[in-house]
């Protein structure tokens, strides 16, 4: 009995205790809101009069609230309805002001209405609204630039939701009091587009950054004190390919913690959400259903309070969702305004692009709400849609032709020739997969390029002597290279015909298909131009979306050039750019630290400036035989330089590293401090001669001797990564930092930004100065760190967009790539291979390099009777080079609009142009031309509307010097 007992008490106490915790919290919280449970009362508050009660529609509402104040306030009244999803929509709202404070009461009164608007729709309000919610808050004032909300106190009627304006801007500006009121004062937009055209992601560590503009409105910002959180984004995704990792980031958000709302991509094709709760812990969930891959789809992800949804719409329209309900309520504040898109430093981004993506800002937003014009499919949905289906077929004839002539080629198999492996050949091979290819019906005539492209490659990667019965892999990729030249050679043939064209545009598809971003990109090189086809400015953007997509480094930078500049119908959107080009520049600080045999070193070589072109044909040009001959007669300055050509491959010599190492030893047993320097450098990595790390130090030790300020920087690498001797590779950095040697003076902010030289204490301020230093000076990875800092990730500098842009633009433009194909234009134009330097220029043009797009457009414009249809792509870059400050271009575009060379004349816009060109030192060169336009001015300043009152055609003489 007494054991009975002791359990009834026991229960008694585990289901009366936590409601006596509870009421003893709800007593503590409560007696915040309201005074009058307080036996002090506070030196402010706001209290409603009347107790709660119901209200019907088409009633007039009579509310009466009290209020104590030390000085001038602002009152914030708002009344909203809930519905059953616990989305809350506002059905009243009203500012008053309190200009002197005091004490005493206040009445407000409205009629409540019988209808209100949710998004698009009016419904009736007793049959939409679960329960109604008023609230009234008393505020300090502050001016509109002013940020924060010196203090609050707050009254509600039921309990205190989130304001939820939907598809509005709100302003409290009117009813600011007088003294505190700015006529700077702006609506504040609650809706926000992040992306409107598409984008594009590889699956690096790069994404795309963009910051909410600052809510300055102390109504709204009570959302971040009292309400509960609200936040809707919309956004159309492509996925290209299977996220290979754990997480693959879509949407990623954090400052000092990870942020509310996350979005990944998992392994698998599911979706993974997280959430931040109140409580400061994460907590996350996966989608039942997976993301389609290479299909456009539309999610929308709504988190409010302790819910979260998510809707997948599908092209076939198909609605998926998933409701949630979270541990917790959930943590969002307005004032963390950074949203990243794509990869981050954690997480490398899905592959594949976004479009559309936009932010609904204190919303909790239903899919059947939603505007119709956030439903509508991309611009390019249909484009992906059709290529999907042509790659599909394209790369099915791959396989087979593959298979086919492997076969024929392979001794043990020719027996399988001309037809498919038999079904017990299928069973014991245990390859149904490989098998299909072969069954796979071919509805259209496979291409003999394609079907040469093919045979080259099983000549040239599957030889004879180590054939299998079947493949071991096919080498897609390869396939799609051999395709991509064969196209290119007939786009660089003269006099090609429509035929040519429309073939060579559709190897550039097989090629694309088969794996090749190359190809992607030069048929948008073709399309944006109009070579061999009309302009086609949108075929040009999806095109180098797909080359994006797959990597191609020369995509990211046409992408990131378009975006800085807002040209070809891109809206100029600094941080997209800047995403685009710190992914180049990333590739192309790993080109150069790879060091690869084919590289070349990019030099700007202008083929309208004579001086450029000598001493650029290799080997057997008469300068670099005149330096051969001077090196090897024991002049250290020839002997320097001859191992740099053949080192670097300038100039057009191919790359020798043995012959190069030959002029340094020259130089070095002459004591020449440079080529002693690289002479250890060779050494030490083992580039042309054996790796000696011993023997490297040795040449070192005796070009620092000599005053070598890379020796320096060399000795203070090696005692850093190899002897571990912090202080010894400090004392050599700053030798040579002293003598501005940039990459010391970015080891010296790295050493200062992980705390290496102070004990463990960092030292961010010091850091930035040397990496500002080493970034003027040239170093890569200074100009990286100069970069992250503008994009606001010191606290030091203020954030500048366009700055960060100029340092990884000029860290991409080094690209080995780059370099390369600019090698080809130019052997090309030398050796009277017109089109084909034409298309290289080009390439490279549409990429952004200012000098490539002034050759290009010289090239056409000088041999127009090869490039025909080139007419378009001249004025194009010829522009686009002027918009990059090219005197010389502005003077060609000056003349275009003077001659009146693109239709009707334009004297305003001439004259405008030829005094920019005028207003830059140029060299010599440039003065006839600069001397021509001056006496127009003189003219046209002196007449004034002259020309606006004459027929301009008429004017055919002006003088120039070209």
């Amino acid at each position: 009995m007494k054991v009975v007992s002791w359990w009834i008490i026991l229960a008694h106490i585990i289901i009366i205790w936590p409601q006596l915790i509870c009421h003893a919290e709800l007593s503590r919280f409560s007696s915040r809101g309201d005074s009058r449970r307080r036996k002090i009362v506070p030196a402010e508050y706001v209290d409603f009069i009347q107790s709660k009660r119901s209200y019907m529609p088409s009633e007039f509402v009579d509310f009466r609230f009290k209020y104590k104040s030390k000085g001038p306030k602002m009152l914030a009244i708002r009344l909203l309805a809930t519905d059953i999803r616990r989305y809350q929509w506002e059905v009243f709202q009203s500012n008053q002001s309190i200009p002197n404070g005091g004490e005493g009461t206040m009445s407000f009164n409205f009629l409540l209405p019988a209808l209100i608007r949710v998004g698009h729709s009016i419904v009736q309000l007793d049959a939409f609204a679960h329960y109604l919610h008023m609230y009234v808050a008393l505020i300090e004032p502050k001016m509109w630039q002013e940020q924060g909300i010196a203090s609050v106190h707050l009254a509600g009627i039921n309990n205190i939701y989130s304001l939820n304006i939907w598809g509005h801007s709100v302003s409290f500006c009117e009813n600011v009091i007088e003294q505190y009121r700015d006529k700077t004062c702006k609506k504040e937009s609650e809706v926000v587009a992040l992306v409107e055209t598409p984008i594009t992601f590889s699956g690096e560590h790069n994404g795309i950054t963009r910051y909410l503009n600052k809510y300055y409105d102390p109504s709204i910002r009570l959302d971040n004190v009292f309400m509960a959180p609200s936040v809707t984004v919309s956004l159309w995704i492509y996925i290209s390919r299977r996220c290979p990792y754990y997480f693959c980031s879509i949407i990623y958000r954090q400052e000092e913690k990870f942020l509310t709302p996350h979005l990944y991509e998992v392994k698998g094709g599911k979706l993974h959400v997280q959430v931040e709760l109140s409580s400061g812990k994460p907590h996350a969930f996966h989608t039942n259903w997976k993301v389609p891959v290479k299909s456009w789809v539309h999610l929308l992800l709504t988190v409010c309070s302790n819910t979260a949804t998510i809707y997948m719409s599908t092209e076939d329209e198909t609605l998926l969702s998933q409701y949630e309900i979270l541990p917790a309520r959930v943590r969002y504040n307005h004032d963390q305004r950074s949203w990243t898109l794509g990869g981050n430093q954690h997480f490398p981004s899905f592959t594949g692009h976004l479009s559309k993506v936009t932010v609904f800002r204190r919303h909790c937003i239903h899919y059947d709400l939603l505007p119709s014009d956030q439903k509508e499919p991309p611009s390019l949905i249909r484009d992906f849609n059709n290529h999907n289906q042509l790659c599909l077929r394209y790369r099915r004839d791959i396989k087979r032709s593959f298979i086919k002539y492997y076969l024929a080629a392979n001794p043990r198999g020719r027996q399988y020739y001309g037809s498919c492996p038999s079904a017990m050949w299928k069973i014991v091979r245990k390859n149904i997969e490989r098998f299909q290819w072969c069954l796979a019906p071919v509805n259209t005539v496979v291409m003999p390029q394609v079907i040469d492209a093919v045979n080259t490659v099983i000549r040239n990667n599957y030889q004879n002597e180590s054939l299998g019965l079947y493949p071991t892999n096919l080498d897609m990729s390869s396939i799609g290279d051999q395709l991509y030249y064969r196209a290119f050679a007939i786009m660089g043939s003269g006099d090609r015909t429509t035929k040519e064209n429309q073939q060579a545009f559709k190897l550039l598809d097989y090629a694309g298909c088969a794996g090749s971003s190359d190809a992607y990109y030069f048929k948008a090189t073709l399309y944006t131009n109009g070579i061999g086809a009309p302009v086609d400015l949108d075929k040009g953007l999806f095109y180098i979306l797909l080359s994006g997509d797959r990597g191609n480094q020369f995509a990211s930078m046409a992408l990131g050039f378009r975006q800085a500049h807002g040209i070809d119908r891109y809206t100029k959107i600094c941080d997209i750019a800047y995403a685009y080009l710190k992914l180049a520049a990333i590739r192309t600080r790993e080109d150069l630290e790879a060091h690869r045999f084919g590289d070349v070193d990019l030099e700007e070589i202008r083929l309208s400036i004579s001086e450029h072109l000598e001493g650029q044909r290799g080997l057997n040009d008469g300068y670099v035989q005149f330096v051969k001959y001077q090196a090897e007669k024991g002049f250290t300055s020839a002997q320097a330089q001859m191992a740099g050509l053949l080192f670097w491959g300038n100039r057009g010599v191919k790359r020798d590293l043995k012959a190069a190492v030959k002029y340094y030893d020259m130089g070095a047993k002459n004591d020449d401090p440079d080529s002693t320097y690289n002479l250890g450098i060779v050494h030490l990595r083992g580039q042309g001669v054996p790796k000696d790390t011993a023997k490297a130090v040795e040449y070192l030790e005796k070009a620092a001797k000599m005053g070598n300020v890379n020796a320096y920087f060399a000795l203070g690498w090696i005692a850093a990564n190899m002897d571990n001797n912090i202080i010894a590779a400090a004392h050599y950095y700053q030798k040579a930092a002293r003598l501005n040697h940039p990459e010391a003076a970015y080891n010296l902010g790295y050493m200062h930004a992980r705390g290496q030289l102070t004990n463990g204490t960092k030292d961010d301020e010091t850091a930035l100065k040397y990496f500002i230093k080493a970034a003027n000076l040239g170093s890569m990875d200074g100009s990286m760190e100069v970069a992250q800092a503008y994009m606001g990730n010191n606290k030091f500098v203020k954030r500048s967009c366009s700055q960060a842009i100029q340092y990884v633009d000029e860290v991409a433009k080094k690209s080995p790539m780059l370099a390369k194909t600019l090698r080809k234009g130019l052997d090309s134009f030398l050796s009277s291979h017109r089109r084909y330097a034409f298309l290289f220029y080009l390439m490279v043009a549409e990429a952004g390099i200012e000098f490539a797009q002034f050759n290009a457009a010289f090239i056409c414009e000088n041999f127009y009777n090869e490039l025909p249809d080139c007419d378009h792509s001249v004025w194009r870059q010829y522009n686009l080079s002027a918009i990059q400050g090219h005197a010389p271009a502005k003077v060609k575009i000056a003349d275009a609009y003077w001659y009146g060379l693109q239709g009707k004349r334009d004297s305003k816009r001439a004259t405008q142009m030829y005094i920019e060109a005028a207003e830059q030192n140029e060299p010599q060169i440039l003065i006839g031309m600069i001397v021509g336009a001056i006496l127009v001015f003189g003219y046209y300043n002196a007449c004034g509307d002259c020309f606006d009152n004459q027929d301009e055609n008429t004017f055919t003489v002006v003088t120039t010097g070209h």
